[in-house]
């Protein structure tokens, strides 16, 4: 994997070599980390609105809106 940053194939990193390999792990890892925190945004907003939902019908249920409970449920069936 070294081997790609050896830019004079000399068989060993030099000084700047070095740095371009240090800074490419680092960007990197910066980018698994943001996907990871991405991925747990996208899942939390995907459970949020899977528990929200019913709990919309439900509420709609609970104040007598009956019109809105069969819209909202309606929407479901899609």
């Amino acid at each position: 994997m070294v081997d790609e940053y050896d830019l004079d194939k000399n068989g060993k990193l030099d000084e700047e070599e070095r740095d371009i390999y240090l800074e490419d792990r680092r960007r990197r890892m910066e980018d698994e980390d943001a996907k990871r925190d991405a991925q747990r945004n996208m899942t939390w907003f995907a459970l949020s609105g899977m528990v929200l939902y019913p709990m919309g019908i439900f509420l709609c249920t609970l104040i007598n809106m009956e019109t809105a409970e069969m819209l909202i449920a309606d929407i479901d069936n899609i």
